[in-house]
């Protein structure tokens, strides 16, 4: 009876290897839910970032900067020689 738990277990144990794509931020202890998650969230900035694209320059440069790089309003008006208020009407 001790050989098949032992094999059950086994069998239901969360495979891990070196090679797999390091993803520190969200594998936690072999978390399956959090790896999907994490696969989703990459899919959905995909996605977001080709539907960016479509944008006018003026849109996407904006967007990127808040959006993925999570700059400040101060810091985009700055980076792109706009007023913070242009920054704020863009990103609405």
């Amino acid at each position: 009876m001790d050989r098949i738990f032992k094999k059950r277990k086994e069998k239901n144990k969360p495979v891990t290897s070196s090679n797999y794509i390091e993803m520190p931020q969200y594998v936690q202890s072999n978390n399956t839910i959090v790896l999907e998650q994490f696969i989703i969230e990459r899919l959905e900035n995909e996605e977001l970032r080709k539907r960016i694209k479509h944008l006018p320059d003026k849109y996407q440069q904006v967007i990127m900067y808040f959006y993925f790089k999570d700059l400040p309003y101060g810091e985009i008006a700055t980076a792109l020689n706009i007023s913070v208020g242009t920054v704020k009407a863009r990103l609405h």
